[in-house]
């Protein structure tokens, strides 16, 4: 979707010269950079996107990159007689190929272009060659340092950024007044030039994502402070999650653990009906009791009705008091006390959260970004990862889970938010969980890159013996920076405030192993019809 024509484009050619002399065997040149600097050229613009000499140069340049990788002591060095040598051995089928785009050059500058001619073929060849040997000789006078060729990245994003919107104005254009091929689909009018604009704006903000991965070093000591005390702001809780064995690694020395952070991916899993919506609702509330900001995309539910729960568990976690649904919907269900707190619980979350319906799989990423600008929340809740619009149907919504992970992972890297996802288990997870299994890592609906991007991931599981104490268990699967909690939690449910509650006394081992024990003879139970004598002796 993205087009690049780097013939036509001087500045981009600029940009590019750089780097490429960066990679030629001058005197300034150093191949330890060598792997580094191609791969900052490719990160903007990729190998197939460029075309004639370009193309050419920069394939030959790749492939020396490739014998580096398999050879540890082999040392880049493409000089000027190795290109000419290589070129008149492969000039030839370089002009047959399509994406070098030599008839579109010849066209260009008026010269006859069907290269089934032999003659016009030949000819080709020649300037073919000409024009690359020229792009070498140029780049090579540039005599660009390796080692400091990165600082002209800004110099090289952009150009690229200029010449994407340049090249798209026209692709717009086109599409409006006429139609524009894209492969074997045709793009033309309202609908098309939205759906174009659409998809280079997702393939925009993913070519942008990763542009910082790039390696240097840490320069002096001051910049080392700096980048520690950047660190510390990210250790620094939004909230606690109420949970002991997640907030505190030491409960006697108080080692931090990982509360509710900025800039990580927590996925709550669990089937329908198990508690997701709650369990997010209930952090939303420990956040806002805290003064955070909270973005809270509900999906599947209502505005109205994500109010009044959210505003039910705040008033639990704020003030420690048990209200009903219909204390929120009927004033005249309340006392005096209900409606007085009810007015306060109100004028103190309702600056402080957000609510959204849905997100968009193809654009999430700038939609936060947007969102951000304009609240500068500390937390977004999306509930769930199957609730956004725009899913692919081609293959069960992979590739849609695919994009929301990536948008994710990128906006949470950038801006100092806390991110939780609401998912349904994947088919592998759910048949671990009903033949009472170990569950692996990756345990999201649709694509397992959701549960691989997260920093963590939880289970909400349920039994037969938990059900009829309004309990479950959260288990932890994943957790970066911190131990994974090795036994389940087990948390009391608070259905009217929304809520969970954690219970010290719950959490010892033979509690949990019995509520297991419990679960599996209930399996038996339903395997074998219930009959109560089923598993007694008989009397001799």
């Amino acid at each position: 979707m993205l087009q690049i024509n780097i013939n036509k484009d001087e500045n981009l050619q600029d940009a590019c010269n750089i780097f490429i002399s960066a990679l030629l065997p001058h005197d300034n040149y150093d191949s330890a950079y060598y792997t580094e600097i191609l791969q900052t050229i490719f990160r903007y613009v990729k190998l197939e996107e460029f075309s004639g000499p370009y193309y050419i140069l920069l394939k030959i340049l790749t492939e020396l990159k490739d014998l580096k990788t398999r050879f540890e002591d082999f040392n880049p060095a493409l000089t000027e007689e190795s290109l000419s040598n290589t070129l008149e051995v492969s000039i030839a089928d370089s002009v047959a190929d399509p994406i070098v785009g030599m008839r579109e050059i010849l066209e260009r500058e008026g010269l006859p272009s069907n290269l089934e001619i032999e003659t016009v073929k030949e000819n080709a060849c020649h300037k073919l060659y000409a024009m690359t040997m020229e792009l070498y000789q140029t780049c090579f006078g540039l005599a660009q340092e390796s080692k400091t060729a990165l600082n002209h990245v800004p110099m090289l994003r952009a150009a690229f950024l200029a010449h994407v919107s340049t090249e798209s104005i026209h692709t717009q254009v086109s599409i409006l007044q006429s139609s524009q091929n894209f492969g074997r689909e045709n793009y033309m009018g309202l609908d098309d030039w939205l759906r174009y604009l659409q998809k280079l704006n997702v393939e925009l903000t993913e070519r942008l994502s990763d542009e910082q991965m790039y390696t240097a070093n840490i320069g002096d000591v001051e910049e080392g402070r700096d980048l520690l005390a950047s660190l510390k702001s990210q250790y620094i809780p939004l909230a606690q999650y109420g949970i002991p064995e997640i907030d505190y690694n030491d409960k006697e020395l108080k080692t931090p653990g990982t509360p509710i952070l900025r800039h990580r991916l927590v996925v709550i899993v669990g089937e329908i009906n198990m508690g997701k919506s709650m369990f997010c609702i209930w952090q939303t509330a420990k956040l806002l009791a805290e003064k955070r900001k909270v973005v809270y995309m509900f999906g599947e539910s209502t505005r109205a009705k994500i109010y009044a729960q959210i505003l039910l568990a705040y008033i639990w976690v704020r003030y420690h008091k048990s209200l009903l649904m219909m204390h929120m919907i009927d004033d005249s269900e309340c006392t005096e006390e209900i409606i007085k707190i009810k007015t306060m619980a109100m004028q103190e979350v309702n600056d402080l959260l957000y609510l959204t319906e849905s997100y968009s799989y193809d654009n999430l990423y700038n939609e936060l970004v947007a969102d951000y600008e304009k609240a500068k929340f500390d937390a977004v809740f999306i509930d769930h990862s199957y609730a956004l619009t725009g899913i692919s149907t081609k293959d069960n919504g992979k590739s849609s889970i695919d994009k929301m992970s990536i948008f994710l992972r990128s906006f949470k890297r950038t801006y100092p938010v806390y991110v939780c996802v609401a998912s349904h288990p994947s088919t592998d997870a759910r048949n671990a969980v009903s033949k009472d299994k170990t569950i692996g890592e990756f345990i999201t609906k649709g694509s397992s890159n959701l549960a691989a991007e997260a920093d963590e991931t939880f289970i909400l599981k349920d039994n037969e013996a938990l059900r009829k104490q309004d309990q479950l268990m959260l288990e932890n699967k994943k957790r970066r920076d911190a131990p994974v909690v090795k036994y389940p939690i087990i948390l009391r449910k608070r259905f009217n405030c929304c809520s969970f509650e954690y219970d010290a006394s719950l959490q010892h081992v033979d509690v949990i192993e019995n509520a297991e024990a419990e679960s599996a003879l209930a399996e038996l139970d339903r395997a074998y019809g219930g009959d109560d004598n089923l598993y007694e002796l008989d009397a001799y």
